[in-house]
């Protein structure tokens, strides 16, 4: 299935959901509502959304009482606020969480009349300290970038990211700046923890995956891009990627179960998506099981110090 949440919802609407999607890096919980379920969209990560509880109750546990809530101006950072919100008042947590939103194309760094800028001068005329971010691996760059300008990274403040936004994004990492980098080195990174190892077969396969293989298909598909070794083993670092050779192997899993029951139909889009459904098989990024809903089932969850 596509790579990005909206990307995701706008091939489901286009097929009337009766193409079954299954996608490896979709989190937003964007991706269902009350009126669009989407019963034939699946995906082998978490939803954006499973992460609320965990970060209201740390809050409370830490006595943070307001989290500025730093995000591009999408669904998928509106609705993970909605969530935060939801999960405090069913928790009974005293965490307020105030968005702070920036264009999704502000990308540059110290650019302090920008987006970014005029959302960060917000949350320090604000008082906010605690800063929760929702973006992609470059946009937390030019937020660090401009946050180190404001005199808003270090001491004083305390950044919380997702750790497969830095995992997912090297490129970005490599060319931050030392003061991004001291950034990170302060930050709490949060995400899922998987109590079991991935398939041994499976990490070696991965790990056998080379940039002659991967540029090989590039040149094929008519692409000029080109990888390296290096390339490579810091992708294949990410959760994202895991999860999406787990969702492939998925739909292989689901065919082979079907076709050794009845060889001679083909089986219908709900056969495929029901059989994925009641799939439990250890995959690269560790154990796989499917929620009711078609989302990742979570195992743990766990917050670091960057380094």
């Amino acid at each position: 299935g596509p790579h990005c949440t909206d990307e995701v919802l706008a091939a489901a609407a286009i097929a009337n959901d009766m193409v079954p999607f299954i996608t490896g890096s979709a989190s937003g919980s964007n991706l269902r509502s009350p009126e669009a379920p989407l019963p034939s969209v699946l995906r082998t990560v978490p939803s954006d959304r499973s992460h609320a509880a965990a970060i209201v109750l740390l809050s409370a546990k830490m006595g943070w009482g307001t989290l500025a809530v730093l995000h591009a101006d999408s669904a998928r950072g509106s609705t993970f606020v909605t969530g935060l919100r939801e999960e405090a008042f069913r928790l009974g947590a005293s965490v307020a969480f105030a968005p702070h939103t920036f264009l999704g194309s502000a990308i540059q760094g110290n650019d302090l009349s920008g987006s970014i800028g005029a959302a960060l001068a917000a949350i320090r005329s604000a008082g906010n300290r605690v800063v929760l971010f929702m973006g992609t691996a470059q946009q937390l760059v030019a937020a660090l970038e401009v946050g180190s300008e404001l005199g808003m990274v270090g001491s004083g403040y305390v950044w919380l990211l997702e750790r497969d936004i830095i995992r997912g994004g090297p490129e970005a990492m490599a060319v931050a700046s030392p003061s991004v980098r001291g950034g990170l080195a302060g930050a709490l990174l949060w995400g899922f923890e998987q109590s079991d190892e991935p398939a041994p077969a499976l990490a070696k396969g991965l790990a056998r995956v080379s940039a002659g293989d991967v540029n090989q298909m590039l040149s094929a598909a008519g692409a000029e891009l080109r990888a390296t070794d290096a390339d490579i083993a810091e992708a294949l670092c990410g959760t994202q990627c895991r999860a999406t050779f787990d969702a492939v192997w998925a739909l292989g899993l689901a065919w082979t179960r079907l076709l050794a029951l009845d060889r001679s139909r083909c089986a219908s889009r709900l056969e495929l998506v029901d059989e994925m459904r009641g799939l439990s098989f250890m995959g690269a990024s560790g154990r796989v099981n499917l929620t009711q809903e078609g989302d990742r089932s979570t195992v743990g969850w766990g917050i670091s110090r960057g380094s």
